[in-house]
C-alpha cells in the first residue's frame, strides 16, 4: 500500500532546497538582489544652516555602475509628503553628491531616480540638524613699537571642525580700565579675519563672537600686546640720585616736534594767575605765548610737553626745541611750573618743587631760587631750564635741587662742558649758556 502523497513529497522538497534546485518566493514589494540599487549615505547629525553633501550610489541589475542618471534628493515634510531639495547626476562610479542645508531637529532624507521605466528610491535615512559650540581664537603681534602698527588674526571654528562665517566684536583694555569695544570684523568662509592695531600702551584684546543659526557664541582668551618705546630708555649711573616721581605726560601727537604756538587761553591763564604770573610781573598776558611740543622722554617714548615763553623769543625756542628733538635728547618732563603750586616764601610758581621733579620749564615770574630778592631771568619769558635734577645750579644755599649731579655728565641728558651736545645745540639756536657749570640747566634766549 502506497503512503500518503504528501509524506513522499516533503522529503523531496527539502532535498531540492538543500541542493539549491528550488527557489523561495520573495516577500511582496521587496527588492530582489537583481533589482537596481540606490543607497543614500548621510551623517547622523550636522550643523543647522551649513551646506553639506550627502552621497547617493546607484548600481544596475548586473551590478555594473551606471553613470549620467539624474538623481533627486528629497526631504519629508511634517505631513509626510516628500519634497525635492537638490538634484545631481551620477558620475562614472555611479555616485552623486547632493547638497543639503540641514534644518533644526530630526529630518528624513531619501534619494530617487526616475528615468523612463527606471524608478528607484533609496531607503530613507535620518539626519538631525543641531546647534554646535564654537571656538574663536586670536593670534598675532605680541609687541608693537609705540606709534607703529601690529596685526591680529581671527580664526573661528565650530566644534564640528568647520569654519564659522559671522560677525566678531573686538574689545580692548589697558590695566585698570574696563573693556571697550574697538569695532568688529566679519570672518570669511574660511572662518578668518584680520585687523591692524596701533596701541599706545600695553593693551589686552579679546574677541566676542555672536551666535548664529547653527552655532553658539564664544569669547576668546585674552591676547596681550606689549607697547615698546621707539628708543632705549635712559639708564642712570649706579647709585645716582633720583628726582621725585611725576606722572608721565601724554604721548606725542603728530610727526617730529610738531610745535604749536597759541595765545594764552583762559584755561591756561587760570592755571598761571597767582602762580607763574601775578600782578607786578614785568610782562603781561598779551606778550606771552603757550607752546606745545613733542619731546623724547627718559622712558624712550615721545611725549607732548608745554611751555610759556615771550612772544619775541618764540622763533628761537622753536629752533632750539627742534634741535633737541632731532638729536633725541631725553627730557624727563615739560609741565608748566604752575603744576607745583605757589612758591611758599615769595611770588611765583614753586621752582624748587619743579626742579625736584626734574621738570623742564620756561616762563615763571619769580625771584631766583635760593635768592628770592633777585628777579629771575625766567620772569621775562626768554629763559629755559632743561633737566634741572641732572643739571643742578649752585645757589647761595648750596647745590639745588641735588648735589649728587653737581659735577657729573651722563649721556645726552646731563652736561658740564661747552662741548657737550645740549650746550652746542642751544648756543647754535641763539641761546646763551649764561652761568655755565654753576647753573648748567639754564639757557637765556
Amino acid at each position: 500500500m502506497l503512503g500518503h502523497p504528501l509524506r513522499v513529497l516533503a522529503p523531496l522538497v527539502v532535498t531540492l532546497l538543500a541542493l539549491g534546485l528550488l527557489g523561495t518566493a520573495a516577500p511582496a514589494g521587496a527588492a530582489s538582489a537583481d533589482d537596481p540599487q540606490l543607497v543614500l549615505t548621510a551623517p547622523g547629525t550636522a550643523r543647522i544652516g551649513r551646506t553639506m553633501t550627502v552621497q547617493a550610489a546607484f548600481q544596475d541589475d548586473d551590478q555594473r555602475v551606471t553613470s549620467g542618471l539624474g538623481v533627486s534628493l528629497q526631504r519629508q515634510g511634517d505631513g509626510g509628503a516628500w519634497t525635492t531639495i537638490a538634484d545631481g547626476v551620477t558620475a562614472s562610479d555611479g555616485t552623486a553628491g547632493l547638497s543639503v542645508v540641514p534644518v533644526a531637529g530630526p529630518q528624513q532624507l531619501r534619494a530617487r531616480i526616475s528615468v523612463g521605466d527606471l524608478q528607484v528610491t533609496s531607503v530613507p535615512v535620518s539626519l538631525e540638524g543641531i546647534m554646535v559650540s564654537s571656538d574663536v581664537h586670536l593670534h598675532g603681534s605680541d609687541s608693537v613699537v609705540d606709534e607703529q602698527s601690529g596685526h591680529l588674526s581671527v580664526l573661528w571654528l565650530g566644534s564640528d571642525g568647520y569654519a564659522v562665517k559671522g560677525r566678531v566684536a573686538v574689545y580692548f583694555h589697558k590695566s585698570g580700565q574696563p573693556w571697550t569695544r574697538l569695532g568688529s570684523v566679519i570672518t570669511s568662509a574660511g572662518g578668518r579675519a584680520y585687523l591692524t592695531i596701533s596701541p599706545r600702551w600695553d593693551t589686552s584684546y579679546q574677541l566676542r563672537a555672536e551666535s548664529g543659526p547653527g552655532w553658539r557664541s564664544d569669547t576668546s582668551p585674552t591676547w596681550k600686546v606689549d607697547n615698546r618705546p621707539p628708543l632705549r630708555p635712559v639708564t642712570l649711573p649706579s647709585g645716582a640720585s633720583r628726582p621725585h616721581t611725576l606722572l608721565a605726560q601724554y604721548r606725542a601727537s603728530g610727526d617730529g616736534p610738531n610745535i604749536a604756538v597759541h595765545l594764552i587761553s583762559d584755561t591756561v591763564w587760570k592755571r598761571m594767575f597767582g602762580r607763574s604770573w601775578h600782578p607786578g610781573c614785568p610782562i603781561g598776558r598779551g606778550s606771552l605765548r603757550y607752546v606745545t611740543v613733542n619731546y623724547w622722554g627718559f622712558d624712550g617714548y615721545r611725549h607732548r610737553g608745554e611751555l610759556v615763553v615771550r612772544d619775541a623769543a618764540v622763533s628761537k625756542f622753536k629752533v632750539a626745541l627742534t634741535k633737541l628733538y632731532d638729536a633725541q635728547v631725553p627730557i624727563r618732563s615739560m609741565y608748566l611750573p604752575d603744576r607745583f603750586g605757589r612758591n611758599p616764601s615769595s611770588p611765583g610758581a614753586n621752582d624748587l618743587q619743579s626742579m625736584k621733579h626734574d621738570n623742564t620749564s620756561a616762563f615763571n615770574c619769580r625771584g631766583v631760587t635760593g635768592d628770592p630778592g633777585t628777579m629771575s631771568p625766567h620772569s621775562y619769558g626768554r629763559s629755559i631750564d632743561i633737566n634741572p635734577w641732572e643739571n643742578p645750579f649752585h645757589s647761595h644755599v648750596g647745590w639745588l635741587p641735588t648735589k649728587w649731579w653737581a659735577h657729573k655728565q651722563a649721556g645726552k641728558y646731563a652736561w658740564k662742558y661747552r662741548s657737550s651736545l645740549v650746550v652746542k645745540l642751544m648756543t647754535s639756536a641763539g641761546f646763551r649758556w649764561t652761568y655755565a657749570t654753576t647753573d648748567s640747566q639754564h639757557f637765556d634766549g
